[in-house]
């Protein structure tokens, strides 16, 4: 399986993480982290209720049939899923830059 990197999309990360934060009025948006497979967005609110893990996360799974990227909340539960690649239903697969917009949008709006 030919898992996508998230590093290679760090521009549009970090463009709509910025418009989500200049959009914000009173809490900060930004991007902690971006790996091969997972973004850390922070969020000062999450920090400012004492979460000790103040940020949301975007993650990228191999199913072993494709690939799914994931919203996820400061509790690790999954906010929105979609499908950037389907072995057996090609036809649900999405670009990996209009899912991130998605899952940043699902997240920051």
């Amino acid at each position: 399986m030919n898992m996508f990197d998230l590093r290679e999309h760090k521009d549009l990360i970090h463009s709509l993480v910025a418009e989500a934060d200049e959009k914000s009025i009173k809490w900060e948006w930004s991007v902690e982290s971006i790996e091969r497979t997972k973004v850390r967005i922070f969020w000062s609110y999450l920090e400012y209720c004492n979460q000790p893990e103040p940020y949301y996360t975007v993650e990228l799974e191999d199913t072993g049939n494709g690939c799914w990227i994931h919203a996820k909340d400061e509790n690790g539960d999954t906010m929105e899923s979609e499908i950037v690649t389907d072995n057996e239903m090609p036809f649900l697969n999405c670009p990996l830059d209009e899912v991130i917009k998605k899952m940043i949008r699902c997240i920051c709006y």
